[in-house]
């Protein structure tokens, strides 16, 4: 049984970050939100890599630091709206742009 004490404690969040964000409606907008801001560090880092190394290096970029973050717990949260998922599908469209240095 849980004392009164225990249950004042208790404060309520609109979301939380376990392992990935988690908010009040499941919505996945904060974790997709984020996951973009890292992904934009990614993108910063391809454009500065592409005027020093192959195509090859650059895949090897790629899959180490962009697409391990855009997969991680995917199960969970890739079930997301459209709206979230046309965020990160432009994003990486954007990388790959980069990576095979195809103007827009």
């Amino acid at each position: 049984m849980l004392q009164e004490e225990s249950v004042k404690d208790l404060t309520v969040t609109n979301d939380v970050k376990f392992l990935v964000y988690l908010d009040c409606h499941l919505s996945w907008n904060k974790h997709v939100n984020e996951l973009v801001l890292k992904l934009k560090t990614d993108i910063f880092l391809m454009r500065k890599l592409v005027n020093y190394c192959d195509l090859a290096t650059l895949k090897t970029v790629y899959c180490s630091y962009f697409q391990s973050k855009l997969l991680y717990c995917i199960s969970s949260w890739g079930s997301t709206c459209n709206g979230n998922v046309g965020k990160l599908f432009v994003a990486q469209k954007e990388i790959i742009r980069i990576m095979t240095r195809n103007p827009l």
